[in-house]
């Protein structure tokens, strides 16, 4: 959870928020997820089509969604899939923010 934390407070596309704002909120959502499943699932997924159609919001949207999921140094298939799908939703080629 700490390497989560530090690469929240580390990277520089959000520099322009308050990154214990920005964990709570994560941790908000994580809880919803965990309680609400598919209806929490749905409306993060609306929240995140709204960067849609902005090439650059999007980029950088996943580009921390990246660093949240590479933060324990061990990746897995199921977090690999859910950022493509996420891609998805903002019409960008994963290849474009997901590293090699």
């Amino acid at each position: 959870r700490y390497s989560i934390d530090r690469a929240i407070e580390t990277e520089p596309a959000l520099n322009l928020f308050d990154s214990t704002k920005a964990v709570r909120i994560l941790d908000d959502c994580i809880f919803a997820l965990r309680e609400e499943g598919d209806a929490a699932k749905a409306v993060l997924d609306n929240k995140v089509r709204r960067f849609a159609g902005t090439h650059k919001r999007s980029r950088t949207l996943m580009r921390v969604a990246y660093l949240i999921i590479a933060a324990d140094q061990e990746i897995v298939a199921a977090e690999r899939a859910e950022f493509d799908r996420l891609c998805g939703l903002l019409d960008l080629d994963h290849t474009q923010v997901w590293p090699g």
